[in-house]
Parts: C-alpha cells; sequence; structure tokens
C-alpha cells in the first residue's frame, strides 16, 4: 500500500494489481482523509476485471472531446480553463488514465461501465496539463475522486511541481510530497 508523503521508488508505483485487488483500490492510500475501505464509493462495482491502468497522452480528438464532456458534466469551474486544455491537447501536454481492456471487460459490454467517460475505450474522467515537470491542471471527476486517479497521473509523469494549486487542493499537494509554486508573469 502507498504511503502518502513518500513517492514510490521507479518501476514500482507502489501498486499491484493482484486478482484480489481491485486496480484502484491499490491505489488509494490509506492515510488520505476520507479513503477508508468503508468510504461510499462511486460505481466500480466491476473492476475486479479491470486490465491495468495506463497513462497516455491524450492524442485522438474524440478523447478530447470525451474529456471536456465529462467536464461539462462535472460542471468543474475547469470548463473556464478550456482554452489552456485545447493548447495542451494540441502540444501533447494533456495526460489521462486509460484501464487496458481485458476479455471479461468485453463480454460483460464494460465501455457502459459509469466510471469511464462515456463514448470512450476505458478512458477514466480525468487528465493533467504537463509542463515540462509541473501540473498546470489536474482534474479528476468528482464520481472517481479519491481512488488514486490524480496519485497516478502525479507520479507516473514524474511531477515535481504544481503550479497555481487551489487552495483545497494543497493537502493534496503535501500528501504527494509535490512542491507548490507559481510562475511570475
Amino acid at each position: 500500500m502507498v504511503t502518502c508523503g513518500i513517492r514510490p521508488p521507479a518501476g514500482n508505483r507502489g501498486y499491484s494489481m493482484s486478482a484480489s485487488v481491485s486496480p484502484l483500490d491499490a491505489l488509494v492510500p490509506s492515510d488520505v482523509a476520507g479513503a477508508t475501505s468503508d468510504a461510499p464509493r462511486a460505481p466500480w462495482d466491476a473492476e475486479a476485471d479491470w486490465g491495468d491502468l495506463r497513462v497516455v497522452q491524450i492524442e485522438a480528438g474524440a478523447d478530447f472531446w470525451h474529456l471536456l464532456d465529462a467536464l461539462v458534466d462535472d460542471r468543474s469551474g475547469f470548463w473556464h480553463n478550456r482554452r489552456i486544455l485545447a493548447d495542451a491537447f494540441r502540444l501533447g501536454q494533456l495526460y489521462g488514465l486509460r484501464v487496458d481492456e481485458t476479455d471479461a471487460m468485453v463480454t460483460r459490454k464494460a465501455r457502459k461501465d459509469a466510471a469511464f467517460c462515456p463514448g470512450s475505450y476505458f478512458l477514466l474522467p480525468c487528465f493533467c496539463v504537463k509542463v515540462d515537470a509541473a501540473v498546470e491542471i489536474i482534474w479528476t471527476h468528482s464520481r472517481v475522486r479519491r481512488r488514486g486517479c490524480a496519485r497516478t497521473l502525479v507520479w507516473d509523469l514524474e511531477i515535481l511541481e504544481a503550479l497555481h494549486p487551489l487552495p483545497e487542493s494543497e493537502e493534496f499537494w503535501r500528501s504527494c510530497g509535490i512542491s507548490t509554486g507559481t510562475l511570475e508573469c
């Protein structure tokens, strides 16, 4: 299990994908506020048959629009940053999380699971805008928060700094051991 505040060693991100543990439960640190085993969860009932989680660069236009649709669905204030998101997509700085498809997922038509962006191929509704080794924007849909999505993006993208973090996200950044800074305009 991942211990907050300690970056896992390269090559072993601190989570495993054993059959007895769902991919996302393996990512949730037990010492994060609200991340207890009896905490209410989003619709992840079928995740036991999921493949591995992968950080992917968002290159396909369809994936970009799936993420923007999820942003609108969540009524997120990040919608007002859509120009930054479009520029990040164009420049190859937009990343997301995808679940590798398994035969069991195909059999039960898992593309319709509530955890995924509707219409996507197992793309989770979360993204990160990475500029060099810093995060400009990171977002996770409310229905998949506190499941390790943002933490996976931070670790696998080897983020070292959060630029202009929202005040309500300071605790998250501290728990990841990431410095927070600002750019001089």
